[in-house]
């Protein structure tokens, strides 16, 4: 049995960021394409809602750096 999700399409433009911080500058293309993707994708409110947040406040740079990298795995322990 096989159930489709609804697509989500995230636009972050100036208008996604919260008036409260009106100084941030919209989300650089690479980022956006990464919460794009993430959300297109991720079903658990949780983390969905910690990426919108993050989105929100305008910190490219932590999304980047979570949903820009892979993780590696070894033998005994994980790798960031």
């Amino acid at each position: 049995m096989s159930s489709s999700l609804p697509a989500r399409t995230v636009s972050l433009t100036a208008a996604a960021v919260p008036s409260s911080s009106a100084g941030t500058a919209p989300a650089p293309e690479d980022v956006s394409a990464l919460v794009e993707r993430w959300l297109r994708w991720d079903t658990d409110p949780h983390t969905r809602q910690q990426v919108e947040q993050l989105s929100a406040d305008g910190q490219w740079d932590q999304l980047r750096e979570l949903l820009g990298t892979r993780l590696e795995f070894g033998a005994y322990r994980y790798y960031v």
